[in-house]
């Protein structure tokens, strides 16, 4: 987007003000406070459906969210040249550092809050709604195959790449192994179905760079584009994983979070058992992997070496924090 099409785009939303651009939108200044645009790159039923799920925690409360702001014509969004563009108010603050313990424990309450508005959304038909439930275990199946035709590929191979992901491959298919036991199990299946009924929203990408601090310390999550209907599990895995990877996969940190997340919002032993499994299974690994191997390169081999070998060298951390953390919230399924 360049400064032209902004202009234009804002006409649209029937503003003015000082404009210019950050990153991969235009920040303006209006009289009505700080605003933002940006093109989209996915569909007007796709967007429609993250603009409903946002007005339906703000219909239930849960206001720190960012809402998209409507054209004259009442739509979420203008269209000039096929393109679609959507308006946002700009938060002025500070993103949540993951290095901080205050800021961690406010966004997994927040992240359990978000979980307890969602719930209860019902799609309108204008809308292409994405829902995820049920397929982790082929998802993860399916990566778990994909680990051991990599392993064929390596083992022809003849740079630093392939010698180490030979020597530590057999480790992580090991770990996928006993996480699929655990996800492809009943306890799953039970989950799934009581998701089904309360139809909350997972946001699929919950990260320091969407979550921001206001100058009034309120904390907003931003950027719903894969939002969908999920296991809310889900979420909070991901946020674990991306803790684990800043603390040497320190399991007390672990369990604050899983403490902080369930006095907000109860987590079933079902629940505490996926997490557990998630958790174990060796995601970092695969996507390196997967992207070295599948994907068209954009960095050479020693940038996905590196990347490997950091994710290698944290094995022992990992191997001891999975014992402990099973040990602490699903002791049942350790062995």
């Amino acid at each position: 987007m360049n400064i032209s099409e902004a202009q234009r785009a804002a006409e649209q939303f029937g503003i003015t003000g000082k404009l210019y651009l950050v990153k991969d939108m235009a920040r303006i200044e209006t009289v009505d406070g700080v605003k933002s645009i940006k093109k989209i790159n996915y569909g007007i039923e796709r967007l429609m459906f993250v603009h409903e799920v946002k007005e339906h925690l703000v219909s239930r409360g849960f206001r720190f969210v960012d809402r998209f702001h409507e054209a004259p014509g009442g739509c979420p969004y203008v269209v000039m040249n096929s393109d679609v563009y959507i308006m946002n108010d700009w938060i002025i603050g500070r993103e949540c550092d993951f290095d901080n313990m205050t800021h961690i424990r406010c966004a997994v309450e927040t992240l359990a809050r978000f979980h307890q508005y969602s719930t209860g959304y019902t799609p309108s038909e204008r809308v292409k709604a994405r829902n995820e439930l049920g397929r982790l275990p082929a998802v993860l199946k399916k990566r778990s195959d994909e680990l051991l035709k990599l392993k064929k590929i390596a083992k022809k191979g003849k740079n630093r790449f392939d010698y180490l992901y030979m020597k530590n491959v057999d480790f992580f298919i090991e770990r996928s192994l006993s996480s699929l036991r655990i996800i492809d199990s009943p306890a799953y299946t039970r989950i799934v179905e009581i998701a089904e009924k309360d139809r909350g929203i997972c946001h699929r990408d919950y990260s320091y760079h969407n979550l921001l601090f206001d100058r009034e310390g309120n904390l907003h999550i931003h950027n719903f584009d894969y939002c969908c209907f999920e296991i809310r599990v889900y979420d909070l895995v991901s946020f674990l994983r991306k803790i684990m990877s800043e603390c040497n996969w320190n399991v007390d940190v672990a369990m604050d979070v899983i403490s902080w997340y369930d006095t907000v919002n109860k987590l079933s032993k079902d629940e505490l058992r996926i997490i557990a499994a998630l958790m174990e299974y060796p995601q970092k690994f695969w996507r390196i992997a997967n992207r070295y191997y599948n994907s068209r390169r954009t960095r050479p081999e020693t940038g996905f070496y590196n990347k490997l070998s950091d994710v290698i060298s944290e094995k022992e951390f990992y191997r001891d924090y999975i014992k402990k953390f099973k040990d602490n919230i699903a002791p049942e399924i350790c062995g």
